[in-house]
This record gives C-alpha cells, sequence and structure tokens, in this order.
C-alpha cells in the first residue's frame, strides 16, 4: 500500500503503535477472566463449607456395630453429585472384603478422593446403596462405624524429618 501510495511511512507507523497500544489492555482483560473463573470456584467452594449441616454421630434410632466387624464393605450402583453439579461418579459397584487390599488410582479429577470419602462415610451417595457387613449405611451409628477404619491420605506427614529430630526442635 506504500507502494501504490494508498499509505504512507508515517500512517503505517501509527498504525502499528495503535494497534501495540491497544492489544495490551486486551490481554489483559483474557487473563483477568482467567482469574475470576478461579475466584468463581473458590467461593463456591467456601459457600459449599458454609451450609454444612453438623453431624448426628450417637443417634440411639440407628444400630452401633462392632467395629471389627466393619466387613464386607459393599457399594452397589452408587452415585455422587455434589449440590446440582453433574455427577462426579455414576454406578459404582465394589465390594472390599476383610483384609484385602486395594489401591484406587487414576488421573487428577477422576474421583478417587470422592470414593474414599465415600467409603469412609464423609460424603453421602446420591443413588445406590452403601453396606456395611450386609447393613445399610444410614441405619448404622457414625460414630461406631468410623471407630473401626482408617483414613491414611496421600501425603500423611506435616513436618518432614526423623521423630528424633523433630522432638529436638
Amino acid at each position: 500500500m506504500i507502494k501504490t501510495g494508498q499509505l504512507t511511512i508515517g500512517e503505517l507507523i501509527s498504525f502499528q503503535s495503535l494497534t501495540i497500544f491497544f492489544a495490551g489492555p486486551i490481554k489483559d482483560l483474557l487473563l483477568i477472566q482467567d482469574d475470576f473463573q478461579k475466584m468463581n470456584i473458590l467461593i463456591s467452594r467456601i459457600n459449599d463449607l458454609m451450609v454444612i449441616e453438623t453431624e448426628n454421630l450417637t443417634s440411639h434410632l440407628k444400630s452401633p456395630i462392632d467395629s471389627a466387624h466393619n466387613f464386607p464393605i459393599g457399594l452397589k450402583g452408587i452415585s455422587y453429585a455434589k449440590g446440582f453439579s453433574a455427577k462426579i461418579l455414576n454406578d459404582i459397584n465394589l465390594t472390599i472384603n476383610e483384609n484385602e487390599k486395594i489401591a484406587v488410582v487414576g488421573l487428577n479429577g477422576s474421583g478417587k478422593s470422592t470414593l474414599l470419602n465415600i467409603i469412609a462415610s464423609i460424603n453421602e451417595i446420591s443413588e445406590g446403596n452403601y453396606l456395611i457387613n450386609n447393613q445399610e449405611i444410614n441405619l448404622v451409628s457414625l460414630k461406631s462405624f468410623r471407630d473401626g477404619i482408617s483414613f491414611v491420605v496421600q501425603n500423611p506427614y506435616i513436618f518432614s524429618g526423623t521423630v528424633l529430630e523433630l522432638s529436638l526442635i
């Protein structure tokens, strides 16, 4: 366009300068959108914590179980959804027998922690049956059930070092 005389060198430089001048703020706006999405997720998680109801661990209507007889654990067609969102777990069937070791493996966000929280009766299922020793979980005292279950998280330590090193601090 400069060769044909339709555009001068000054106009070209002005156009490029204005393009750079406007491109920066547009890029910043696009990055802010990502921050707003992250903030929205955090606010949603805080709201979830604010509406948690206190559990009744010692209901006299629920039968206590001997913590030595928490097996088999049976999940039959269970599904789990948080609030009104899409299902995180759908139609899961699993039986864990006494002294059986299992590994729960999968990609990030595939529902491993959610499944373990359901087994530990931290999260409630939205569909299906959860059986402890062939008895529905909602008929069992949560306190007596949780007295007989262990939950080991992925990063079980708070401080690094040996017991001796930590006691000398």
